[in-house]
């Protein structure tokens, strides 16, 4: 095997960090505007969070359909079963965290009554 065949292609790593980046960004911004009073700050950062929120959301329908066209680098053959599958069902979970979590956040925002 070559060690491109170990490694995940470098669009791959690209969705990989950007979703990073996007999430590690939002979270934050989350927390603050919640815990502020009103104002231009706390508005900012809802637009912010709302606009973050549905980019992660495309940002990972696309890298979900990218992941499932091509396959990811494979685990060492030296990693237990169980591990595996936990691998796997880890993957799984965050697919699916990324893709609800921005459309309840669309369904609170339009409760609510604010612009998307």
């Amino acid at each position: 095997m070559s060690g491109s065949d170990t490694r995940y292609s470098k669009l791959s790593r690209l969705f990989h960090w950007l979703t990073v980046v996007l999430v590690l960004t939002m979270v934050p911004a989350g927390i603050v505007m919640i815990r502020i009073d009103g104002g231009s700050l706390q508005n900012t950062l809802f637009d912010y969070h709302r606009s973050v929120g549905f980019v992660l959301l495309v940002l990972t329908l696309v890298r979900l359909v990218f992941r499932l066209g091509s396959h990811p680098a494979p685990l060492p053959e030296t990693i237990p079963l169980w591990q595996r599958m936990a691998a796997k069902a880890t993957h799984a979970f965050l697919y699916i965290f990324l893709i609800l979590n921005p459309l309840v956040g669309w369904v609170a925002t339009s409760a609510y009554g604010a612009a998307i």
